[in-house]
């Protein structure tokens, strides 16, 4: 971690309002041991979004970096250094790694702030094949987290209501 990503961190934990925040004894369920998928689940998705869009475009501005070393070292190979148009695709590269640096830090800066604040670490989703970024993990968790519920039962029908209704009401009598 370099000493911009911590400064920047700590200036935004300095300005984070910390009741957005779950207790800690919310993290996990007290009955069942497991794991709590609604813990700190505002923050998960608030800073998540954040970390996922830098992951954007870091992954965007590595494709533009990778494609901008090629037509270089292609015109390099074709035409040597000594072309106009190897000066101007050297521009383009020192642009393009320029662009990636800068997309790397705020990526940094976001995941650090990320770890730091909601009580999930991102890293933990570059394991995944293919997800250098964590964006695979983050889609994963967020399905995983949902608050959507797919498996609800039906709404009781105006039958049902009526004779839950009718039941209360024998009861008293």
């Amino acid at each position: 971690m370099t000493q911009i990503h911590i400064e920047a961190t700590k200036a935004f934990i300095n300005g984070f309002d910390i009741e957005a925040l779950d207790p800690e004894t919310k993290a996990v369920n007290p009955v069942s041991g497991q794991d709590n998928p609604y813990y700190n689940i505002g923050v998960f998705y608030q800073l998540g979004s954040l970390v996922d869009q830098a992951a954007y475009n870091a992954e965007s501005a590595q494709g533009r970096l990778d494609t901008a070393e090629q037509l270089k070292d292609d015109e390099q190979e074709r035409n040597g250094k000594e072309s106009v148009q190897f000066a101007i695709l050297s521009d383009r590269f020192a642009q393009a790694e320029a662009h990636f640096n800068n997309a790397k830090m705020f990526f940094d800066t976001m995941e650090t702030l990320f770890n730091a604040l909601s009580g999930f670490t991102w890293g933990v989703g570059r394991s995944m094949d293919g997800d250098r970024w964590g964006r695979k993990w983050y889609e994963a968790e967020k399905d995983r987290r949902s608050t959507k519920r797919t498996l609800t039962p039906k709404a009781p029908t105006k039958k049902q209501l009526a004779d839950r209704k009718a039941a209360m009401l024998a009861a008293l009598d």
